[in-house]
């Protein structure tokens, strides 16, 4: 029983510092990916009379493959400008020591495994399960 309880410990405090990671690192750029594709989001749900429910799946499909593509982003970025962000930016994950460049890296290609499956899925890529069916 003390090992399982270990576990979920554990567990816990792993996902309490990749959170902790996860919002430093998209601390500085987050509303710059997020803001406007949500805005372009709700324009073109307008344009094609897109309301309710249905706009509002399409603003959280939206804020998920934004909030995916700051991730992405920011983790190749920042894992290849560590030496900058000592200088500039210390509270980023590199620099205030929660991840290395290799970590930041391992974690871009997870992010972009999981932003493309996302793409495909919600037919933003012109293929998937979604492609054609929701979207207008």
């Amino acid at each position: 029983m003390a090992t399982i309880h270990a576990i979920t410990k554990a567990r816990g405090s792993w996902l309490r510092s990749e959170a902790s990671l996860t919002a430093r690192l998209l601390a500085d750029n987050v509303s710059a990916a997020l803001v406007p594709g949500l805005l372009c989001t709700a324009a073109a749900s307008v344009h094609h009379r897109v309301g309710g429910p249905g706009m509002a799946a399409r603003l959280a499909v939206s804020a998920g493959v934004f909030l995916l593509y700051s991730y992405v982003f920011d983790a190749s970025n920042q894992a290849r400008n560590a030496a900058e962000d000592r200088v500039n930016k210390p509270h980023r994950p590199i620099p205030s020591s929660l991840a290395t460049s290799s970590g930041l890296l391992r974690r871009f290609w997870a992010g972009m495994a999981v932003y493309t499956l996302v793409g495909w899925f919600a037919g933003i890529l012109g293929t998937g399960p979604s492609a054609g069916g929701p979207w207008p």
